[in-house]
């Protein structure tokens, strides 16, 4: 098991969620360049025991997830270190990244007090992305109605994917495709509900609503709120 710390010089705090910390380790490892580690805040032994069985449901399924997740110590406790979704032509983006808005630089400048709220390391490429939105989706309608069918198989497989464990694959350009990779195993969940398929694609929705309503040009978003929406209102 690799021993890693948060001093370590090719260590770098690069996000914050909810319930744990991100960070990139900058030299090779798994025969890759570089990996990510997630640190989870509280729960530890349950979160990482929880998150490296959900890993092997998804293998097992089929179901796109990173190409390896294993178990790590950092700073003394147990953690998961991954992939790392940023590559140089391409990049998985968080949709459900917490990053600030106007509204909230608005309410830190009125009161310091407020910066308490919003203290979270924003990820750095999710900014990046929201701030130079894409102008199009080329693959848009196909990539929904195909992972939607997957979803169905999914779903008598009686697995729930929540929306916040959806990362979604965009080139580093203005226009690309979409596609998807579950890399966060918190909420994945075995469910044995009749109506399991409405959740999941409920979730899936969601998380796509949230990616195109931060990452893509006011311009071009209507579009695809608009087939979203009716999508959800099939049956």
């Amino acid at each position: 098991m690799v021993v890693l710390s948060s001093t370590d010089k090719d260590v770098r705090l690069v996000g914050e969620g909810g319930n744990s910390w991100v960070y990139i380790l900058e030299r090779e490892y798994n025969g890759m360049r570089s990996a990510a580690i997630k640190v989870p805040k509280a729960f530890v032994e349950c979160r990482v025991t929880e998150a490296l069985e959900n890993y092997h449901i998804l293998k097992n399924l089929g179901i796109k997830t990173t190409v390896f997740l294993e178990e790590c110590l950092f700073d003394g406790q147990r953690a998961l270190i991954t992939e790392n979704l940023h590559k140089e032509e391409y990049v998985y983006l968080d949709a459900n990244a917490h990053l600030q808005t106007e509204a909230d630089r608005m309410l830190m400048k009125l009161n310091p007090r407020n910066s308490e709220m919003y203290s979270a390391k924003e990820p750095d490429e999710e900014r990046m992305f929201a701030d130079n939105k894409f102008e199009r989706i080329t693959n848009f309608p196909a990539f929904v109605k195909e992972h939607l069918a997957l979803l169905k198989r999914i779903s008598e497989a009686h697995i729930f994917l929540a929306y916040d464990c959806y990362f979604f694959k965009v080139e580093r350009k203005k226009v690309t495709d979409i596609d998807y990779i579950i890399a966060d195993w918190d909420d994945i969940l075995r469910y044995y509900e009749d109506d399991l398929f409405e959740k999941n694609k409920e979730e899936f929705i969601s998380s796509l609503w949230q990616f195109v309503y931060k990452y893509v040009d006011e311009m071009s978003a209507g579009k695809y709120f608009c087939f979203l929406k009716e999508i959800k209102q099939l049956a």
